[in-house]
């Protein structure tokens, strides 16, 4: 059994769990073949760390296979659980209605708001915790185009309550604009990637980069600045398409690039905080 948290203290994973944890996009599918190792995951982190947060993008077909908040709750073992559709027609076009992300914690969820994206919707949670309450945006981008995605973060930033201690996390789908402070691989494996993307018409998008600056130009703070560590692929990691960002009044303690054995093709982000 999971101990409550201390009011002011926040435990916090955010992951992409691919597909839900599907072998595919297919929404015929029943059961997800990765279902027990996400679980299991989860939950150690839960009891055994403290872990009291969590958001999972690409979080696919959970509303089908659990059926309700209160039951994707009871599955993970938290307190609450939300599921937010993407409400992206182009997805839905491809891989029918089902896809978003799910978000759960222990601590009293004073607020939910949909944060319109333009051509899809995040989630804006307000947790009932630390003297102002904290405003967490979790956000899936696009994963095709820059300008999608910089109109989608210019809509997410618009959308968010001022004055607040505010986390933005999820899969952005974007890369930073420098890698200096990088580990020396990391900074390799970069280059690679502009090479290549600057080589394929397909992937070009992913060389502009102007998503993470107009995130930090707006005052939050990338918890990764200083290693910027790569998460995904998983098996070898290149590119760090998931963050957390976080307002000035926080400060992120112990974040971590958690290792996992093949429940998904993204690592976890695992870290801590601190409210007044």
């Amino acid at each position: 059994m999971a101990t409550m948290p201390m009011p002011n203290r926040i435990n916090m994973i955010s992951w992409n769990i691919w597909r839900g944890g599907f072998d595919s996009y297919d929404p015929t599918q029943a059961v997800p073949d990765r279902e027990v190792a996400i679980c299991n995951f989860i939950k150690h982190q839960h009891t055994a760390l403290g872990v009291d947060t969590v958001f999972l993008s690409d979080a696919y077909l959970w509303a089908k296979r659990y059926g309700s908040n209160d039951e994707i709750a009871r599955h993970l073992g938290y307190r609450n659980a939300i599921f937010m559709p993407l409400n992206d027609s182009r997805i839905e076009a491809i891989v029918g209605p089902g896809a978003g992300s799910v978000f759960a914690t222990d601590h009293s969820v004073k607020e939910v708001r949909i944060l319109d994206l333009g051509n899809r919707q995040g989630l804006g949670i307000i947790l009932d915790v630390g003297l102002h309450g904290l405003q967490i945006a979790n956000v899936y981008l696009d994963d095709l185009s820059e300008e999608t995605r910089i109109k989608q973060t210019e809509a997410l930033l618009a959308g968010l309550e001022k004055d607040m201690p505010t986390i933005i996390t999820g899969d952005l789908n974007t890369l930073r604009p420098s890698m200096r402070s990088a580990r020396f691989d990391v900074q390799v494996k970069d280059f690679c990637v502009r090479i290549l993307t600057h080589l394929s018409p397909k992937h070009s998008a992913f060389n502009r980069r102007q998503v993470i600056p107009i995130i930090e130009d707006s005052g939050f703070i990338d918890a990764d600045r200083r290693l910027k560590r790569p998460t995904a692929p998983a098996k070898f990691p290149a590119v760090g398409l998931d963050y957390v960002f976080h307002s000035k009044d926080l400060e992120i303690e112990c974040l971590q690039v958690m290792p996992i054995h093949g429940e998904s093709d993204h690592l976890p982000l695992s870290f801590s905080f601190m409210l007044k």
